[in-house]
């Protein structure tokens, strides 16, 4: 049980060897050891550093490790620790990314965005101008074509004007002829201008209110004022009112204080008669003319009423008045082929009343001259006069 070979007890020679193993020295020669590896390693990975020297990435990092280096520097120096120098070891982790500079690209992105912005602000304004030049073009030319067209209206008026002192007594009327031959409407006023009077037709413009003897006396009287500076002897004259409108035979003698019976008037046309007016010197006489229905008939009616109508033509003798002393009886008398029913009304025999058929048409006349020019003027005209007015529905 005791055997001293099977216990394996170790004897003092043996423990003593054992505690040989493991003395200070072996503990200083194991940490210099150690020290040894550890400045090898660090040696190896410089050397592995500047083996590779030409990497961006490493020498990225070997800038990064040299400025951490001095920033531990700086801060012992400001610290006031001790002067020791650390050296950090420098790392051979995964290398670093180089840092872009984000101002940079912060800048150059706002650059772009202005250039892009400045662009399309660019892009507007030329549009705009080019829209505003566009409208200027327009503008421009809708002042030329308008002024273009007021000039040829002027132009067109002036030659309007012109034209109605040589145009026919048609051709003052509007043109818009009925069925019959006759034009309706209301027709362009001719001017009365106190030096110029057309040898063809004038206009005497009679208002409503002024529709009455003393109304259409002052109207003559204004036309003979006016006619001073005309150098011919007779005008003719349409009746028209303020809208130059034509009035009515009927309306008008009616309000002149002239009666016709009505045979008389039967034969007679309703709208279709005008005034003339002469004057030689101091001798003013005033004479109407009026459109025939029926001649044949108004023929025998006028030579029924001789007897009263000098009384019933009253008003036309506005200067100077009948003598009712000297005989009334109407006598005949023959000018360029027409028979002329007169009768003298004072002793120079220059106011009488005179009657004739012509063609188509009845004139009154107040003495001897004053009747041949109408009758002149009525056979001077190349064609048969017509109805110019009819009264409008």
């Amino acid at each position: 049980m005791f055997n001293k070979k099977n216990n394996k007890i170790k004897t003092e020679s043996e423990y003593v060897g054992f505690a040989k193993l493991h003395t200070m020295k072996d503990d200083l020669s194991a940490e210099n050891k150690k020290n040894r590896e550890d400045i090898n390693a660090e040696v190896k990975v410089e050397k592995n550093i500047n083996v590779v020297g030409n990497s961006p990435f490493l020498n990225n990092t070997e800038r990064v490790l040299d400025k951490k280096e001095s920033n531990l520097d700086l801060q012992k120096e400001t610290s006031g620790q001790d002067n020791r120098q650390f050296e950090v070891p420098k790392s051979s982790g995964f290398p670093q990314m180089p840092k872009q500079n984000q101002d940079s690209s912060f800048s150059n992105s706002n650059e772009n965005i202005v250039s892009e912005d400045f662009t399309g602000k660019s892009e507007k304004k030329s549009f705009l101008a080019y829209v505003i030049i566009f409208i200027v073009i327009l503008l421009l030319g809708a002042i030329g074509y308008y002024v273009w067209m007021a000039k040829g209206q002027k132009n067109m008026a002036d030659f309007g004007s012109d034209a109605s002192k040589d145009s026919s007594e048609e051709s003052a009327i509007p043109s818009n002829e009925n069925s019959n031959g006759n034009y309706s409407g209301a027709i362009n006023d001719l001017s009365d201008n106190n030096e110029e009077f057309s040898e063809k037709v004038n206009f005497m413009i009679i208002s409503k209110e002024n529709l009455n003897q003393a109304g259409i006396t002052k109207s003559i009287e204004s036309k003979f004022i006016e006619m001073e500076k005309y150098s011919g002897n007779q005008l003719e004259f349409l009746i028209v009112d303020e809208n130059n409108k034509p009035i009515l035979f009927k309306d008008f003698i009616d309000s002149f204080k002239v009666t016709l019976d009505s045979g008389t008037m039967s034969g007679l046309s309703e709208d279709n008669f005008s005034l003339f007016l002469y004057k030689n010197k101091e001798i003013k006489r005033v004479g109407m003319v009026v459109g025939v229905k029926n001649r044949d008939a108004l023929r025998k009616n006028l030579a029924a009423n001789e007897v009263s109508l000098i009384d019933n033509m009253n008003s036309l003798f506005v200067y100077n008045k009948p003598d009712h002393s000297l005989n009334k009886k109407f006598n005949e008398s023959e000018y360029d082929g027409n028979i002329i029913r007169y009768v003298n009304l004072n002793k120079n025999a220059n106011l009488s009343l005179d009657y004739s058929i012509i063609g188509d048409y009845l004139i009154f006349a107040t003495s001897k001259d004053s009747g041949r020019l109408i009758i002149d003027k009525l056979s001077d005209e190349s064609e048969p006069r017509i109805d110019i007015f009819t009264p409008e529905n």
